[in-house]
């Protein structure tokens, strides 16, 4: 570029100088030291004692500072001197009647154009080389300012091309390619308007581009979790102590379904236990929040597993009253066979003479005869009929059961076959007696039935034999022994408020689990199953989070988890431990705004822990990449700071 010497100072100007004619050289030459002659230095202005000439001064050097701002901004910075000297070309016509001859622009539109672009390229040059260092802080901020502001418009290419979120090593580089390729593209841009090596600008910009995009990666990954809000420092957390439980959105969402709406993300594995309890160490409110959510969950255990069970098996009812209210609803059914067997005739063999002859039958024939008048009924005991035979072997039922509470085992064993006899024959000859015997069965094989039931988990009986036993069973005894049974895991369910394992014990132990599908089925039995993991589940939350020693996983989560702790300054000088006394020293600085984000952070964790929500666990936001587009256009920018 040519160098002139005007008023005793050396001024660099543009190549665009060489193809001015005289007369435009000479126009540009007054322009130039009109400008040089407004600019007096510091040491001149002293001498001078004009205050009003250092303030004239001062408000130039600003103005030219501000208009290299300007300038370093990306291809509109560069475009501005045209800008200018088209303006002023247009303006001079009007304009030069205001300035004396040697100020004036001359010659045609295009002639005034390249005399005011080589008069401002002049005192740019001239700007620089008086402050250097001042024109070229200014030109590298005006070029990093118009970069962060030009990465507003490649974010949104970034999200429509899918990789401003892409994870790993790819994601890495399909950011830097694309913020290469925008580099070069602004380099050569910028190269073109400022009249420099296209070439060379655009090579430039693709690697500060490049290289950009990977720097911001790096950094937004290492400021994460000094930038990121307590909202998203809770959410790295649980994703760091998840990925120890291996921990999904999909998985969990299954897991909180099956353990019901009482469960929370901290109750999915062990890790997340433990942060429960990480977070609830320091005092706060977040430890009030989680004690009492714990506290409440455990009140209602009782009401949540009497709700599974009675959704299983129905309402629970009293053991007691469950044998009559079953034998009572049999015998409502039962009565319209009875009337019609009544009806019906019975043969009289001598097979059934010599049985009705014998004394126990005989005496067992006159209590029923004054029963069934009790009852309303009248039977003629010299002619035998269903209902008189039917009552009969009631009679018996009573005296076997008068006789075994005696002991007299003897005497009962005959009277059974005795009833077993009259009801053999009954059963043989009048089917409608059968049908009715079969819907019916007395209060005591309910009972004992139901008996039965209440025993079903405590035996070591095999799905077969349970199987068989309930096949030989009418309606009412099958009833009966469900009935006890459900009684039996409503009691051990009752105890998991305050002992979960118990009712997951009963389950566990031997064909249980087994027994329970094959008497209420695989679908209400796996009801009862989740209820019981879901109470263990929660009362091993508890204990982690209100209680029990430290653990590898507590350890864990304490040292991922902001608590208050810091190195005590003195105990760390005494003991020589520079570093540690310096970190105090800087804690004691910061501490109050540290315990407050760390107390945001806690209040956060507790939201996301007692809550369902398992998007917390979704891939790293944004955030970690946010950094990528702002210092890769930086770079750019900061890239078109040579003097002009």
């Amino acid at each position: 570029m040519p160098t002139l010497t005007i008023n005793g100072r050396s001024v660099t100007v543009g190549d665009e100088f060489t193809k001015l004619s005289p007369e435009q050289q000479d126009a540009t030459v007054d322009e130039i030291a009109r400008s040089i002659g407004s600019q007096q230095t510091s040491a001149q202005t002293a001498a001078a004692g004009d205050g009003a000439d250092a303030l004239g001064s001062a408000a130039h050097t600003g103005n030219a500072v501000m208009r290299s701002l300007a300038t370093g901004i990306p291809v509109i910075g560069g475009a501005m001197n045209a800008a200018d000297a088209g303006l002023d070309a247009a303006a001079s016509y009007a304009l030069n009647p205001l300035f004396p001859k040697d100020q004036q622009l001359q010659g045609s539109l295009g002639d005034r154009y390249h005399q005011a672009l080589a008069a401002q390229k002049g005192m740019d040059r001239q700007f620089h080389d008086s402050h250097p260092v001042a024109d070229t802080a200014a030109h590298i901020a005006g070029g990093v300012l118009g970069g962060l502001a030009g990465a507003r418009f490649l974010a949104p290419t970034m999200s429509v091309l899918g990789v401003s979120t892409a994870p790993g090593l790819g994601g890495v580089a399909l950011r830097s390619g694309v913020a290469a390729t925008g580099g070069a593209g602004i380099g050569a841009a910028d190269a073109a308007v400022r009249g420099d090596d296209i070439g060379r600008s655009a090579i430039v910009g693709a690697l500060l581009g490049g290289a950009g995009s990977v720097v911001g990666d790096a950094a937004g990954a290492v400021l994460r979790p000094v930038l990121a809000g307590p909202v998203q420092r809770a959410r790295d957390i649980i994703r760091r102590l998840s990925d120890a439980d291996a921990l999904t959105e999909g998985n969990a969402g299954a897991e909180l379904q099956r353990l019901g709406p009482s469960a929370m993300m901290g109750d999915l594995g062990p890790n997340m236990q433990q942060a429960l309890r990480a977070t609830a160490s320091a005092p706060g409110a977040a430890q009030r929040r989680i004690a009492e959510a714990l506290i409440s969950r455990a009140d209602s255990a009782g009401e949540r597993v009497t709700n599974a069970v009675d959704g299983a098996l129905g309402p629970r009812t009293n053991v007691l009253e469950a044998a009559d209210d079953i034998a009572a609803a049999r015998a409502r059914q039962a009565a319209p066979l009875y009337e019609a067997a009544y009806r019906a005739e019975v043969p009289v063999t001598p097979e059934l003479q010599a049985v009705l002859s014998r004394p126990a039958v005989e005496r067992a024939t006159n209590t029923a005869q004054r029963l069934a008048a009790d009852s309303g009924e009248v039977f003629d005991i010299e002619r035998p009929s269903v209902m008189g035979l039917d009552y009969t072997k009631r009679a018996l039922d009573d005296a076997i059961s008068s006789a075994l509470r005696s002991g007299s085992n003897n005497e009962a064993r005959i009277l059974i076959e005795n009833r077993n006899a009259i009801v053999g024959h009954l059963d043989a000859h009048v089917p409608e007696y059968a049908a009715a015997r079969r819907v019916f069965s007395d209060h005591s094989r309910v009972a004992d039935a139901l008996a039965g039931g209440q025993e079903l988990f405590r035996n070591t009986q095999s799905p077969d034999a349970v199987a068989r036993v309930l096949s030989g069973m009418s309606d009412a005894e099958r009833s009966a022994f469900q009935e006890g049974a459900r009684q039996q895991v409503a009691q051990v369910m009752g105890t998991a408020r305050n002992d979960a394992n118990a009712a997951r014990a009963m389950m566990d132990r031997g064909y249980n689990r087994e027994k329970l599908d094959l008497l209420i089925g695989p679908e209400s039995s796996a009801k009862i199953g989740d209820a019981i993991d879901a109470e263990r589940t929660f009362a091993a939350t508890n204990q982690a989070a209100r209680g029990g020693s430290m653990t590898d996983r507590n350890l864990l989560a304490q040292q991922i988890i902001p608590g208050a702790e810091s190195p005590p300054v003195l105990r760390s000088l005494l003991n020589f431990r520079l570093g540690d006394a310096l970190a105090g020293s800087v804690d004691r600085i910061a501490r109050p705004a540290i315990r407050a984000r760390d107390a945001r952070t806690r209040d956060a964790l507790a939201d996301a822990l007692l809550s369902r929500d398992t998007s917390t666990l979704a891939p790293a936001e944004t955030f970690n990449h946010a950094l990528s587009n702002p210092v890769a256009a930086a770079l750019i920018g900061a890239n078109q700071n040579g003097p002009r």
